[in-house]
Formats: structure tokens, sequence, C-alpha cells
């Protein structure tokens, strides 16, 4: 397993779209690392995560259709939870995907600018989101997952192929938040 720590700041020294977005280098680094070509992210927003590096096919789900920086080629407005439902009951289709990615709301009760989330976790909390999540990649045959949190846990059936630990930095806030994780598994 490939374990590295990288501080915001060294990604930023990348250059280019990864000086203004380091988050979205840490994924286009794991999914150059799986190869991955044709991607579905369970928590889509505003798709931040491809403006460094877009695959050839992206689909998003989302509880909301927000205003996207990266559009994707296919998108399914509901909760992680319905979708997983209906993905079992073959009330949705997806083309083959590679890789699933999900980044869940997470942290002390905010939820970093998705005010979609915040009511009364209506669509879960982090942790059912990233497990109906595990499941989506394995109901569509994914040979990979990629994770953001808070912490790397141990999914069944997964193997934590990677992981980045990403410092963050800001001068002007730092809100205790030391470490955030972004783990790639392997199915």
């Amino acid at each position: 397993m490939m374990r590295i720590a990288l501080d915001q700041r060294e990604v930023q020294k990348w250059g280019k779209m990864c000086a203004k977005h380091p988050s979205s280098a840490v994924v286009a680094m794991l999914l150059r690392r799986a190869g991955s070509a044709r991607v579905l992210e369970t928590t889509y927003g505003e798709g931040r995560f491809y403006l460094v590096h877009r695959p050839p096919f992206l689909a998003g789900v989302d509880p909301a259709r927000r205003q996207w920086l990266v559009r994707p080629d296919l998108f399914f407005e509901m909760p992680v939870q319905i979708f997983l439902e209906k993905l079992a009951r073959g009330e949705v289709a997806v083309p083959r995907i590679d890789t699933v990615v999900c980044d869940p709301p997470w942290g002390r009760g905010e939820y970093r600018k998705r005010p979609h989330f915040a009511a009364a976790r209506a669509v879960g909390s982090p942790q059912q989101i990233v497990e109906c999540s595990a499941k989506v990649a394995e109901l569509l045959g994914a040979k990979h997952f990629i994770l953001h949190f808070d912490r790397v846990p141990a999914i069944e059936g997964m193997d934590a192929e990677a992981v980045v630990e990403f410092k963050p930095f800001t001068r002007y806030l730092n809100a205790g938040r030391t470490v955030t994780f972004f783990v790639l598994y392997s199915l």
C-alpha cells in the first residue's frame, strides 16, 4: 500500500490548476494511479474534484443540481441511498464504471457550503453515505473506490491501495482540522 503525506502548499507548487485546486489535484493523482477513465461520484456537488483532470466519462449523483464547475456526462438528482435502491432494482441505467468517488459532508456539524445536506441530515449521516457509496461501487462492478474523509475506514470487500494524508492550509481560518484523507480502495 502506498501511503504519503501531502501539505496543501506542496500540491500548490505543482503549478497551474493544482495551485488553485489542490484537492482536485490529489483526486487526479489517484484517478491516474487507478487508470480510471469512467467515473461516477455519489456526492457530485459542483464537480470541483475534476477541475485538474476530467475523466473521459463522468457521472454524478447528488441530492440537488448545483451550478457545475465541471459538467458531468450523466447526472442523477437524488441522494445516494435512493440511487442505490434504484440501482439494485434496475431502475437506473449506468454504463460501465471503473471508479466510484465519494466525498460525504463531514465535520463538526457544518456541511462545508452544502446547504442541501443540512436539512435534518435528510440524506443520511456521513458514514451512511460512505456505506451506500461503497455498495454502489460493488453493484456497478467498479474496480476502485476513492473516498475523501476525516479518517481511513475499513470497508468490507475493499483493500486500501493508496492513502494520501492531506494537510489543508489557510492563513485566515484554522477550524482545528489538521488532516483529511484521500483513500484509493481496490475491490
